[in-house]
């Protein structure tokens, strides 16, 4: 089996237990009783409020600023002891001039065994961190206890946590690996920072793998792993993969906060740019501070349990369920923070919405498209621009057209966005219409034909022949106020009835509001006048070098189009050619048209 080689972090052993020399009534070495090295130390403690401890002794203290304190205490006063309300046993620290105490355990919450005290020692207050030169105990008793040794402590450190690297491919550093070298096995170590009781690994630091360069294989398949319930800092607990040397392969495993409060979740990062590989695959995680991975990682089939947000990194999220977040208004639960298309890589997630005014999914970075494939959403996300809509845009510092393609997704799909020149589209269950454009006599393909389809009928969800109340011109931007127009960025528009010719167009728009949209205007003409209508479409395009024009959008119901196909621009010249066709809200539709040359 892989033996890990560690390195600690932010360590400074302050006594080992090894002499009685500076220790304050623990007077006796004891070589049984141990969970370190050769000796615990012990002494006999009867009365009520006696104290133990280590002294440096007068010499230069030991800083705590910014330390983890822990140690190894044990004590058969058991029956003695009041309870933890009462004061039970308590930890005691001292600068020199004061002393200040906090309580561990009591009678009704302590049975017996070495306890792991683990301690944040920015908890004393009192204290001048900088000068701490006394670490021990106070006892708090109902009666006297016997006059026999019944206090027994080891180890005195300061430690935060571990890194590790070692392990092969096919002989990967593991929990159990981790525990033992922690433990040791000739000698006993007691670092404690990772401990199994009954098949659970029982956590209280920080767990790094890997270092740098150096090779790290590790591996957990089917681990447990508990953050256990310890006075420590925010940002203790934490899972860590590091430098090019590390592959981290997690799978079937389970990761929770224990306790409470949010100083014991724990960070989960596997975000570091120089982690050579990652995947971590049905797993459990509950109870994360936050959570990071990156692009071109596996992080597939996972259940995020009250967590904090997720940042995605562009990693691969497929099949994961995220639930329970309980983040502040205007946060959400997964962030999707990359550009790249996440096509394929949040297929057949679910969110399910906590008891806090939050989103599912914010996307941080622009990209003209994203796509969501069979994401289930609930019901209990809000409404349109509110703090608990299903979609967030935060403002990302330029005005963006965003889209967002949403197929086969349910529940609840609404946006807020927060930036006001932003626009969003949600594309809901697209389907495609596209032509392609083919020589009549050799069915060559013709690139660079202008394609223009426009709404043929009031039936479809596109305006049909409708009313423009106003065009206004500011530069070389129109501004059409169309009341109701269902038009989004992207579709072309068909303008008739203005005096001005400028105005009478077919021209691709962008939204502004449910009332108005805008599009690029050649010259100067004044504002319009004259009987103004407006039809919908979805061409005024030219084939690519395969023939073809396509659009992709959501309709609520079927869509008939005509319009024609003509190339008479450059050689070979064409004569027009007439479409006829109904875009199909459930399938789309493709069509050929052929042309005749006309040279």
């Amino acid at each position: 089996m892989a033996a890990p080689t560690f390195t600690l972090i932010n360590h400074t052993d302050i006594d080992l237990a090894e002499s009685t020399t500076g220790w304050y009534d623990f007077d006796t070495l004891d070589t049984d009783i141990k969970k370190e090295g050769s000796n615990g130390i012990t002494g006999t403690f009867r009365a009520d409020g006696e104290t133990g401890y280590f002294t440096d002794g007068g010499g230069a203290p030991v800083t705590a600023v910014g330390k983890t304190f822990r140690a190894w205490i044990n004590t058969t006063n058991v029956p003695y002891l009041t309870t933890e309300a009462g004061g039970g046993a308590e930890l005691l620290m001292n600068d020199g001039a004061t002393s200040e105490y906090k309580t561990m355990f009591g009678l009704d919450t302590y049975f017996g065994g070495w306890f792991y005290i683990v301690w944040d020692m920015n908890e004393f207050t009192t204290l001048t961190l900088a000068n701490v030169e006394r670490w021990g105990f106070r006892q708090q008793l109902s009666s006297n206890a016997k006059n026999i040794d019944n206090w027994w402590m080891d180890a005195l450190r300061y430690l935060d946590g571990y890194s590790m690297t070692g392990g092969t491919s096919g002989d990967e550093i593991t929990f159990t690996e981790i525990e033992a070298a922690d433990r040791g096995t000739t000698t006993l170590y007691g670092y404690g920072v990772v401990q199994q009781v009954e098949g659970v690994f029982y956590a209280s630091g920080e767990i790094q793998f890997g270092t740098g360069a150096t090779t790290t294989w590790f591996k957990s398949d089917g681990a447990i792993v508990v953050f256990i319930d310890k006075p420590v800092a925010a940002g203790l607990y934490s899972l860590a993969g590091v430098g090019t040397g590390t592959r981290v392969d997690i799978q079937n495993s389970v990761f929770r906060g224990g306790g409470t409060t949010d100083a014991t979740r724990f960070i989960l990062d596997m975000s570091d740019s120089n982690l050579l590989s990652c995947t971590f695959a049905a797993n459990l995680v509950v109870r994360a501070a936050a959570v990071s991975f990156k692009s071109g990682q596996t992080v597939i089939v996972n259940t995020f349990d009250d967590c904090g947000q997720i940042i995605a990194g562009g990693a691969n999220f497929s099949g994961g369920t995220v639930k329970n977040y309980e983040g502040a208004p205007d946060t959400a639960a997964f962030s999707w923070n990359s550009a790249t298309e996440t096509d394929g890589l949040m297929d057949d997630m679910t969110f399910k919405k906590g008891a806090a005014p939050t989103h599912a999914i914010e996307f941080t970075t622009f990209a003209a498209d994203f796509t969501l494939n069979d994401i289930a959403f609930g019901t209990a996300w809000g409404a349109e621009d509110s703090t608990s809509a299903t979609l967030y845009f935060p403002d990302s510092g330029s005005d963006r057209d965003w889209v967002i393609n949403l197929s086969g997704c349910t529940g609840t799909i609404t946006y807020r966005k927060i930036r006001a020149g932003d626009t969003v589209t949600l594309v809901i269950d697209p389907v495609t219409t596209t032509v392609t454009v083919k020589d009549a006599k050799d069915l060559a393909v013709i690139e660079n034909a202008r394609v223009m389809l426009i709404a043929k009928d009031a039936t479809g969800p596109l305006p049909y022949e409708e009313s423009v109340t106003s065009i206004t011109r500011s530069g070389a931007v129109a501004t059409v106020t169309h009341t109701a127009h269902g038009l989004a960025t992207g579709d072309f528009v068909y303008i008739r009835g203005a005096d001005q010719d400028e105005y009478n167009v077919c021209v691709e728009v962008t939204y502004l509001t449910t009332d108005t949209y805008t599009f690029a205007v050649n010259g100067t003409p004044g504002d319009a006048t004259g009987i103004i209508i407006a039809t919908g479409g979805y061409f005024n395009t030219l084939t690519n070098a395969s023939g073809v024009v396509t659009n992709t959008r959501s309709i609520t119901s079927n869509q008939p189009l005509n319009g024609w196909a003509r190339k008479g621009s450059t050689s070979p010249y064409y004569k027009s050619g007439l479409i006829d066709i109904t875009t199909d809200s459930g399938a789309g539709v493709t069509t050929t048209t052929f042309l005749l040359r006309d040279e």
